[in-house]
């Protein structure tokens, strides 16, 4: 699961900017439909000599293989989230 610093989107006018996508026309790659859904979610996980971290976010999109969520901090890069 990767995570996309909500308040990073809040300098740039569009999430096409943020990415640092050149162009909006974007051709799809993946081999299932995605599906816009905006859904809230709350995500949780473990910190070593801390209670579990937890946020709350929401959706953008989901398939049958997983979904992108929006939160403003998640877990550092190769760790594992609770959804």
């Amino acid at each position: 699961m990767q995570f996309l610093d909500c308040g990073r989107l809040s300098r740039f006018k569009s999430l096409t900017e943020a990415c640092g996508v050149k162009s909006p026309v974007v051709r799809e790659l993946r081999a299932v439909q995605r599906f816009t859904v905006n859904l809230p979610v709350h995500l949780s996980w473990p910190s070593a000599g801390w209670p579990d971290q937890q946020v709350r976010g929401f959706t953008r999109d989901i398939s049958t293989r997983g979904m992108f969520v929006l939160v403003r901090t998640g877990p550092r890069r190769g760790r594992s989230a609770g959804i």
